[in-house]
């Protein structure tokens, strides 16, 4: 249909070359074709195409384009062409004809008044009629256009929910009612339902959602121990009741049936309680789930409780010298066998008293056996005195040296070491097994600074000589044996002249450091005043730099407070040369 036509004497006709399903609209978003008819005397015109409430998505000077008209609904559609930059006198010039339509759209187009809460029980199994208000195509329905199927209904159903044929998820209708009915039971959810043109235009965008809910009632189940249930000890088999408790009082509940696991054998059941009776193991710890089945068809299952299991566990002593009791702690319910993994060194009788065997040591397992299938609880303790093995006693940085030679007056590290692989040789520092406490012997001359158990910062004697310290391992039950090392003072580049001297040494917050080297003439040693500047760094014992400081002249102070306890090595780098000194950082 024709809605607007502007023909001049020579003629100029726009025709719709894509077909119409109602005469006077288009479809939005899908390209349209347009042509105009040129008169005779068309000559060299131009061709100018314009449009509202759309794109054009040809290029001008065409007799044909193609038109995407927008999604608006009620919107008019207007495709105008105009003839300029004829020949002179030539009667098309400036010559406009247009063509109108109404563009086909229910895009976002709201609904009116419409019953959106349908109250249902859940235990029913009829059907329910739903129903909305009638869309029309805004502009349609006047005099030889049919409005009535301009627009269907796109219906879609929830979960649970069918259509008399069986239809379920998105059914599309000529309708605006529909008659549901459940799959089984009356499951709560959301309909809703869009305008649609389709069959007419199928990239149209669809009206808002008319959303009724099916508002009966969610049913849950939980399920609950008794009051004052903390869990099941070893051997335990003392019947628990489980209790399966419903948020809504529903009619239709036809049973209830229960998982659990292997742990747990079935006593008896009485409606929505379970009597179980443990087995006193950890297999008790699974999941413990009820179902409620319904007379309509469905069934829903509770989420799961899993019972605490109280794992029993050994007490007694650390360290037995001669005798020590055990007992076992959460095994009310169960009669416990004593063993240890080594009688040779500690027996055990029937009332967890263990004896300790002469003159023997070293680390037992005492175990507690129990009269149900549950694996033996464990306790790890020592018996007697530290057992030195094979470790022995080095200076850190010169493990398996004995005898070491070291400078006079100087800081070491002492470790009680062992060797843990040969090839290549690697130590490491240890703790003795069994010892609670070590106690240093240092000769007169030495000091020792810092005892860090198997570790101690000694510093050595300022007198050249040979010298043995060494260190016991003890605990309550005595001595276990004590390590020594020979320490050479004075040999093998032991002595020699200090260069770099830094005081006080130990430090706490300021070291004062002094690098002299020899006069040329007087040979006497002086403080440099070489002018290459001089850095001075100090490492820790795995040899990271914790401190830098460059300075100009060769006597100065180092700001140690931030720098944390213990021995380090101070270097003075100056040129090429390399001077060494070691300091200890003490609190």
């Amino acid at each position: 249909m024709l809605l607007i036509s502007q023909i001049n004497t020579y003629g100029q006709t726009i025709t719709k070359e894509t077909n119409s399903f109602v005469n006077g609209t288009v479809c939005p978003n899908t390209p349209t074709s347009y042509i105009v008819s040129l008169p005779l005397d068309f000559s060299t015109c131009q061709i100018e195409w314009t449009v509202t409430n759309g794109q054009i998505n040809s290029a001008n000077n065409q007799p044909r384009v193609s038109v995407t008209w927008n999604d608006t609904p009620g919107a008019v559609s207007e495709i105008s062409v105009r003839f300029h930059s004829c020949p002179n006198g030539n009667s098309n010039e400036g010559i406009i004809s247009s063509k109108a339509e109404l563009i086909l759209s229910v895009n976002n187009q709201q609904w009116g008044s419409f019953g959106n809460v349908v109250n249902i029980d859940f235990c029913s199994t009829t059907s329910v009629a739903l129903i909305v208000p009638k869309m029309f195509v805004i502009g349609t329905g006047g005099p030889g256009q049919p409005p009535l199927q301009e627009v269907r209904y796109a219906w879609n159903l929830p979960p649970g929910w069918k259509t008399q044929s069986g239809a379920t998820g998105q059914i599309n209708t000529s309708l605006n009612s529909i008659l549901i009915l459940p799959d089984k039971c009356a499951v709560p959810g959301i309909v809703s339902v869009r305008g649609v043109i389709i069959d007419r235009c199928g990239s149209a965008g669809l009206s808002a959602a008319a959303n009724i809910s099916l508002n009966g009632v969610s049913p849950v189940v939980t399920v609950g121990p008794p009051p004052g249930f903390t869990g099941i000890t070893v051997c335990e088999t003392t019947p628990v009741n489980f209790t399966a408790t419903m948020n809504a009082a529903l009619g239709c509940i036809s049973n209830f049936s229960w998982t659990f696991p292997s742990g747990w054998s079935l006593s008896s059941q009485n409606a929505n309680s379970v009597t179980l009776i443990p087995n006193g193991t950890q297999a008790i710890q699974g999941e413990i789930k009820a179902t409620v089945n319904f007379t309509c068809g469905s069934s829903i299952t509770s989420a799961p409780i899993i019972p605490n299991f109280i794992p029993p566990e050994v007490l007694g002593p650390n360290l037995i010298c001669t005798t020590g009791t055990f007992s076992v702690n959460n095994a009310p319910f169960a009669s416990v066998t004593w063993s240890t993994s080594n009688n040779s060194i500690l027996t055990i009788q029937s009332n967890g008293v263990a004896t300790r065997q002469p003159k023997k040591r070293g680390s037992v397992t005492v175990s507690a056996s129990f009269n149900c299938p549950q694996p033996p609880a464990t306790k790890a303790t020592w018996v007697g005195e530290p057992l030195l093995s094979n470790e022995n006693l080095y200076v850190f940085g010169a493990y398996g040296q004995n005898p070491v030679n070291l400078n006079p007056s100087s800081y070491y590290y002492f470790d009680i070491t062992k060797l843990i692989s040969t090839n290549p040789d690697i130590y490491q520092r240890v703790d003795v097994p069994g010892a609670s406490s070590y106690t240093w012997y240092v000769p007169s001359s030495f000091s020792a600074f810092a005892n860090y158990g198997s570790r101690a910062i000694l510093q050595t004697s300022s007198t050249n000589g040979t010298y043995v310290p060494y260190v016991a391992a003890e605990n309550a039950c005595g001595s276990g044996g004590a390590r020594s090392i020979t320490v050479v003072i004075g040999q093998g580049g032991g002595g020699g002249i200090i260069l770099l001297t830094a005081s006080p040494n130990p430090v706490s917050d300021e070291l004062g450091v002094e690098l002299e080297v020899p006069h040329e003439e007087t040979e006497r040693l002086v403080v440099t005043e070489d002018p290459k500047e001089t850095v001075y760094a100090l490492y820790d014992e795995l040899g990271r730099e914790v401190l830098r400081y460059e300075s100009s002249t060769g006597k100065t102070k180092l700001d140690v407070r931030h720098v944390k306890e213990g021995l380090y090595i101070l270097k003075a780098l100056q040129g090429e040369r390399v001077y060494v000194q070691r300091i200890l950082i003490k609190r």
